[in-house]
């Protein structure tokens, strides 16, 4: 499994990644720096602490775009994830090449190792719990980076939940 950092660039709008497979699930590493109350679409309101979050998702077509949209701070908000990312700064995302089905399975492994925040996020579209996790960074002082570094453990390995190699974007 490899991460790629979400560039200022891609921020921007411009070239995220290169050689990419344009379709397949992802799950992509938001840092929220301060606590926030963020009213999510029609889901409600909740409470946001400070720490690292993981969104996990599917693109069956244009996912290099899906990912470039995540990482915007500013646009129309469309999907849940759109009203956390309003507010925290995208760092890496990692995508799989494989079918829509292949997102609840890794929901199911991050769900077993990290806490989910808010029941329903991101997963009106199937019978998960929720596609969004939480990892708090240790202390007030600790990078993003530090706590970003562990999350690649956390994902589903190949042999684990019977995954084919995540591959670069």
């Amino acid at each position: 499994m490899t991460s790629v950092r979400v560039a200022a660039s891609a921020r921007r709008g411009k070239g995220l990644c290169h050689g990419a497979v344009d379709a397949g699930v992802y799950a992509i590493a938001f840092h929220l720096m301060r606590r926030e109350q963020l009213q999510v679409g029609r889901l409600g309101s909740f409470v946001f602490e400070p720490g690292l979050y993981v969104y996990v998702g599917s693109a069956q077509r244009n996912l290099t775009a899906r990912l470039r949209r995540h990482a915007r701070r500013r646009k129309r908000r469309h999907w849940h994830i759109d009203y956390l990312a309003a507010k925290a700064r995208a760092l890496s995302a990692w995508t799989f090449n494989g079918p829509k089905s292949q997102e609840c399975r890794i929901a199911r492994v991050l769900a077993s190792r990290l806490s989910a925040p808010v029941r329903g996020f991101g997963c009106s579209d199937c019978r998960c719990h929720t596609h969004l996790f939480y990892l708090p960074l240790r202390a007030a002082t600790q990078r993003p980076d530090a706590a970003l570094a562990r999350l690649p453990r956390l994902l589903p390995l190949a042999a684990n939940a019977k995954l084919p190699p995540w591959r670069r974007f």
